[in-house]
Formats: C-alpha cells, structure tokens, sequence
C-alpha cells in the first residue's frame, strides 16, 4: 500500500469518526435539554422531610439550625455573623417552650411550662438575673428586681 492509500484510509476513518462524534452530541444535547424540561416543569415539593437545617454563610460558617433532638425536642437558633449574637427558640418534648436573646452585653429569655408557670428574665453579662416579672402556676403575678450582683433590691409580692 503506498503513501497515497493510507492517507486516504485514514482521512475517510477520521471523518466516520468525526460523524459519530456528532451524532452522539446531538443525542446527548437532545437528552439533555429533553432531562432540562421536564426537571422545568416538575414543581417544587410542597413538604421536605429531615431532621435538620443549617444555613451557613460564604465563610461556611452556620447562622441558622432548625433541629429535632433526640428527646423530642425542637430548636431554632440564629446566630450574628462574628457570633457575638444570637436567638433561639425552643419547645421541648414536655410541651415548654422558650425564647432566648443574647448579645455580649445582655441575654433575655421568656419560657412557658405545661403548668402554666410563665417568666422573662433580663440579665446582666454575668448571667445573673437583673429583671424576672412572672406568673405562677395559680395565675400571681411576682416581679423580682436584683442589684448586679443577683442580690434581690425589690420583690413583689
């Protein structure tokens, strides 16, 4: 076989596979535009089942988790960018819920139990209370005022 055969040889097999080539990318970009329409037209899911959600930032940092707990509990907490601060919400198994707000200065909760018993408490940076107004069980109110070391100042009744 001279020079001239094989180079004819080889460009007819070269162009074969140069029409195959073709036909398989018009098939795979008919499939996927075909695959891109229908994933168009599916709505989205009106329910998303799990047991946690973390929305984290650029840095991947988490500031936001909504949890179920293994006691039954749920809990939502958003947290600032530096983490200085943050708030949560919790309703625990027993049916007790409670709201939490934090900065590196104050934090301040409202909690509810099954019983009735309500309070929200402001507190001091070093978490002693400085503020509790309540309801008990038998529906008292009771207002507790504390110096900054925790020490009641004013209490009624």
């Amino acid at each position: 076989m001279n020079d001239q055969h094989l180079l004819e040889a080889r460009l007819t097999a070269l162009e074969a596979r140069h029409r195959r080539t073709r036909r398989g990318l018009v098939v795979a970009s008919v499939l996927a535009l075909s695959l891109g329409l229908v994933a168009a037209k599916r709505p989205a899911p009106s329910v998303v089942d799990a047991k946690a959600f973390v929305l984290v930032d650029d840095t991947g940092r988490s500031r936001a988790q909504l949890a179920l707990t293994e006691d039954g509990s749920v809990n939502l907490i958003l947290t600032a960018p530096q983490g200085s601060a943050d708030a949560g919400m919790t309703v625990l198994a027993d049916g007790s819920v409670a709201l939490r707000l934090k900065n590196a200065k104050r934090t301040g909760t409202i909690e509810i139990t099954p019983n009735g018993t309500a309070r929200m408490r402001f507190n001091q940076a070093n978490s002693k209370t400085a503020v509790e107004l309540g309801i008990d069980e038998a529906g008292r109110p009771r207002l507790v005022l504390n110096d900054g070391l925790g020490k009641v100042v004013h209490q009624a009744p």
